[in-house]
């Protein structure tokens, strides 16, 4: 087996590639791709990190939105159901 290296952005960005058409083609068919992002804890530094990552479902044609889970199972169920 040979070693190879695996450089993290390059691979990123074909992900986001990937995920920016797959959103695309979602779109086309007439169903929005969307992101729920669940934050149990309130932490601050939590919010933050989802906040990069509700930028970086935009940019790629998801909605993104940060749900505030003060009942973690409740709030599942309901994201689900939208």
């Amino acid at each position: 087996m040979i070693a190879q290296d695996l450089l993290g952005k390059p691979l990123a960005e074909k992900i986001n590639n990937q995920t920016h058409l797959a959103a695309e083609e979602l779109r086309q068919k007439g169903v929005v791709p969307r992101l729920a992002i669940l934050d149990a804890t309130g932490d601050p530094a939590s919010a933050a990190y989802a906040r990069t990552k509700m930028r970086l479902a935009s940019s790629m044609g998801v909605e993104a939105q940060l749900v505030q889970a003060d009942n973690f199972l409740d709030t599942l169920q309901r994201v689900a159901a939208d």
